[in-house]
């Protein structure tokens, strides 16, 4: 068993990642909440629900957690919010989201 440092209790793991992504999923389809606006920071009404945007890279992190869940609607959306935010189609980026667009809309994994 390998010892533990200090700053690692504080990095999430993958499998940490994958969950809140899950859950933000979750809260997406449970409620209804476009991804424009969960990506805008907008969690609900008035100042306290406010939240910082999300990047193009964490959209496409949302968008793989939908595909790895099944949800390719959500996953479609998500893809297309960070489709929005990268504005050089030549980025790395952007290829990856081409790809894994083919796939969401295939349906499978």
């Amino acid at each position: 068993m390998e010892a533990t440092l200090p700053w690692q209790a504080l990095v999430p793991r993958t499998s940490d990642l994958l969950e809140s992504h899950t859950a933000i999923l979750r809260l997406q389809e449970t409620y209804s909440v476009p991804a424009s606006s969960l990506q805008q920071g907008g969690l609900g009404p008035g100042p306290a629900a406010q939240a910082p945007g999300l990047g193009a890279q964490d959209c496409r992190n949302l968008a793989l957690a939908a595909l790895h869940t099944g949800r390719y609607d959500l996953a479609l959306a998500w893809l297309d919010r960070s489709q929005d935010l990268v504005q050089d189609t030549e980025t790395e980026l952007s290829c990856q989201l081409d790809r894994l667009r083919g796939v969401a809309e295939r349906g499978q994994v």
